[in-house]
């Protein structure tokens, strides 16, 4: 039922953080003409979406009254030639969305490999790692594509005693899963100062250490890595590739995602340039996740 990018636990009085209004904006799948939700749903993250929910024949997408602009929103879905006529705003005013989010939300698992839960969900058995993760406000749940290509990835790659390096770390549910694979230590920077703190509680609740929570960019990279875990996007891929190469050891592993399978090929050519051969690929539902060898 439910697409997560960020939760719908934001702004809750339970975590202290101010009321806030939404606009949820509902396009029918049926006017999609064929194109894969999924497209739509990036496209309006870019615009400042947090949340996305797909129900009743829509998909549903919210973000705060304060970020809204209807202007730009009409460009982008015009520019998938999406009807404006089909495209329904409306104001969502503040409610519990921590006691709707804990309804809605189920655990995940990526075959017996992996069980995503929240710690208010009961343990299962069966499964070699058991990640519990309290998303809030930040991206990783494991419910989109990208995060869970990223998991069956990492599923492939020796972890034991390696550095680790997570870049646009959101929740901490790579880090952590580093963590329980034998990672020696981890470095988590996230741009987003909620996600940090969210990273934190994570590796709290899940008991691992060694995992050091950085507020910032790619600038704040130091040192180098044995795995690089990069679930961003396109853009922000293409822009610091030469900053990972970087701060990738020799035989060391770069996993990517947070991009289509149609941009493959310009993540490829980029990576070519330095000196970043592809390993394996995993795709999923238009979305594809890329790991390359230096």
């Amino acid at each position: 039922m439910v697409s997560l990018i960020k939760a719908l636990i934001l702004f809750n009085d339970k975590y202290k953080i101010k009321k806030v209004n939404y606009i949820e904006t509902s396009i029918s799948l049926s006017n999609l003409k064929g194109l894969d939700h999924e497209i739509v749903i990036a496209e309006l993250a870019e615009c400042g979406y947090e949340s996305f929910i797909t129900e009743e024949g829509y998909v549903k997408s919210y973000i705060p009254e304060t970020e809204f602009d209807e202007a730009t929103v009409f460009n982008v879905l015009g520019a998938l030639k999406i009807d404006r006529t089909v495209i329904i705003n409306k104001l969502i005013e503040h409610q519990n969305w921590n006691q709707q989010w804990e309804a809605d939300y189920e655990p995940i698992s990526i075959d017996d490999f992996c069980h995503i839960r929240a710690p208010f969900h009961n343990k299962t058995q069966g499964f070699e790692h058991e990640l519990v993760i309290m998303p809030k406000m930040s991206f990783g749940t494991g419910h989109h594509q990208t995060t869970r290509l990223m998991i069956q990835a990492m599923r492939k790659i020796e972890f034991k005693e390696r550095l680790v390096l997570d870049i646009g770390s959101g929740t901490g549910v790579l880090s952590i899963l580093a963590k329980k694979l034998g990672a020696k230590n981890v470095v988590a920077i996230d741009i987003d100062p909620n996600a940090t703190e969210n990273c934190k509680e994570n590796i709290e609740i899940n008991q691992v250490n060694q995992i050091i929570c950085k507020t910032s960019d790619s600038s704040a990279i130091e040192g180098n890595f044995d795995i690089i875990l990069a679930n961003i996007n396109r853009n922000v891929l293409l822009k610091d590739m030469s900053i990972y190469a970087n701060h990738l050891n020799n035989n060391g592993f770069l996993l990517m995602s947070g991009f289509f399978q149609s941009d493959n090929e310009f993540i490829c050519i980029e990576a070519d340039k330095h000196a970043l051969k592809e390993s394996f690929r995993l795709e999923c539902q238009q979305w594809s996740c890329l790991v390359f060898n230096k």
